[in-house]
């Protein structure tokens, strides 16, 4: 049991860097943490945040997860 909540927390760990640094090649630099989490969503979310729509997009789906 330990293995596999290991496995789900080592992939939410990647996740979210990946999209802090997709994020941060755009600007927007969000503090590290899960807490932080919140914020990288509204960046994707937010309109008028400057990403292209194809990024949001890619963006979203990494989201999701």
């Amino acid at each position: 049991m330990f293995r596999a909540r290991d496995l789900l927390v080592r992939q939410r760990t990647q996740l979210i860097n990946a999209l802090r640094g997709q994020l941060a090649e755009y600007g927007w630099i969000v503090a590290q943490g899960t807490s932080h989490v919140a914020r990288l969503v509204a960046v994707v979310d937010d309109p008028t945040s400057g990403l292209p729509q194809a990024a949001r997009a890619v963006f979203a789906i990494m989201g999701s997860r």
